[in-house]
């Protein structure tokens, strides 16, 4: 890793910002995304 980013500074910069980055991201709803799926697979169905 050291190899990778140089000095120690800057390897723990780059966790730090990968860090926030992960933080900053909003949850998934997985509740949303089934009923999404099972809305398709009904409409296909019946299209056929």
């Amino acid at each position: 890793m050291m190899r990778l980013f140089g000095t120690r500074e800057s390897l723990l910069e780059a966790l730090a910002m990968d860090w926030a980055e992960t933080q900053l991201q909003l949850p998934r709803q997985p509740g949303k995304q089934r009923a999404g799926r099972r809305r398709y697979f009904k409409t296909s169905r019946r299209n056929r």
